[in-house]
């Protein structure tokens, strides 16, 4: 009886932190656009829609990685309950440090019959997947495009940095050095970062494949704040490279959504681009875009996660 108190107590902390998370970080973007003078009237809701979708879609690869990650560790977690855990877990990165991120996802699926930290494991080794293709992709384009030379430096410095973490022996090694516990790594000996050639690969082009729709979440905020880019296959890299290197930027900084270094990322590919559409007034509506692409993913996140939270019960690991 007293266990299930303490859960219980538990899931209401964890609650109770996530939505503190989540209201900061609502409250400084609401903030940010009044002193830009800048209604929310004056957002196209259509758009608005179509970029929280895109950006839903974008996440599916990274979380049917995580999937693939977790039954390459043996463990018995279906699909749908691993992207349950993969999307509510997101609401962690709006909370100083993101390692809410972890705890949400290792909890959610930490039934019976699966470890605990091989569930940490994975989370890790995905998101440094994640990044590491964000990062390549980033590097590029930027470097294709003629980008500013410490901009090309900075993406090919952060692909380096994220992508040698996923090289699996590499990765064992850095496990061992971060400040977690060590009852909850155990178990989580060097076999398990043992993933095939095949199924890394195939991970990575999926998650590419993510990485372009998140792009295109990006464009349709633009277009939702009344800027008109028609749709552009030859400008796709840009948004993609744009908002994978903005993201890389905010997971290193460890800061909450990676606020501010994520934004400063953005307005140096995007603001040029808008200037041939704003009347040279690129950097400002860039700024505009940014803060309304937090809110829009925001949002995303937490209407589904309130949709698939209710869902834990139905949904069982494996035996």
């Amino acid at each position: 009886m007293l266990r299930r108190y303490a859960i219980s107590l538990a899931k209401l902390a964890i609650l109770a932190l996530v939505l503190w998370g989540g209201s900061r970080a609502i409250t400084s973007a609401l903030d940010e656009l009044k002193q830009r003078n800048w209604d929310l009237a004056q957002l196209h809701p259509t758009w608005l829609v179509l970029s929280a979708l895109l950006y839903l879609v974008s996440q599916l690869p990274s979380g049917l990685f995580w999937h693939t990650i977790l039954q390459s560790l043996g463990q018995p977690v279906t699909t749908a309950l691993a992207l349950r855990a993969y999307y509510i877990g997101h609401l962690g990165k709006y909370l100083p440090g993101k390692a809410m991120v972890v705890i949400l996802r290792a909890a959610l699926v930490g039934q019976p019959h699966v470890k605990t930290s091989l569930a940490v494991v994975a989370v890790f080794y995905e998101t440094f997947t994640t990044m590491a293709v964000g990062a390549v992709l980033a590097a590029l384009v930027a470097a294709s495009s003629g980008a500013n030379i410490w901009l090309v430096a900075a993406a090919i410095g952060l692909a380096i940095l994220v992508g040698l973490p996923t090289v699996p022996a590499v990765f064992s090694r850095l496990m061992r050095m971060l400040p977690v516990p060590s009852a909850v790594l155990a178990g989580a000996t060097d076999s398990a970062f043992r993933i095939s050639h095949s199924g890394l690969a195939l991970g990575w082009l999926t998650i590419a494949l993510g990485w372009l729709l998140a792009g295109a979440s990006l464009w349709a905020t633009v277009r939702a704040i009344g800027i008109d880019d028609p749709i552009s296959i030859g400008e796709m890299p840009l948004y993609t490279a744009t908002i994978a290197l903005a993201v890389v930027f905010g997971f290193i900084s460890m800061l909450p959504a990676g606020i501010g270094v994520r934004d400063v990322a953005l307005m140096q590919l995007l603001a040029p681009h808008l200037d041939h559409f704003t009347d040279h007034n690129g950097q400002a509506m860039a700024l505009i875009a940014v803060i309304v692409l937090r809110l829009v993913w925001l949002a995303a996140e937490t209407l589904l996660s309130a949709v698939v939270y209710p869902l834990g019960r139905t949904l069982k690991t494996r035996p």
